[in-house]
């Protein structure tokens, strides 16, 4: 599977799709993995309103290949 992402949200937004359970618990999601797709969770930790932290423990059935874009910031010198 390839797919391209262009902000954390997307990352999150895939393995939600891919999972069949996910539990919240305060600043923290797991998600674990539809058996479809293989077997494992991946732990979201929320530590700010721009910043979260994902540990994954997945064996996946196929490759995933992801791809990353860096959104453009803007910083006081132009954008970035």
């Amino acid at each position: 599977m390839r797919t391209s992402i262009v902000s954390r949200y997307g990352f999150q937004n895939l393995f939600r799709d891919l999972s069949d359970t996910i539990d919240s618990n305060g600043n923290e999601n797991r998600l674990t993995l539809s058996p479809q797709y293989g077997k494992g969770s991946v732990r979201f930790i929320n530590i700010s309103d721009h910043v979260s932290i994902a540990v994954t423990d997945l064996r996946l059935h196929d490759g995933l290949e992801i791809s990353y874009e860096m959104p453009a910031t803007t910083s006081r010198l132009g954008v970035v």
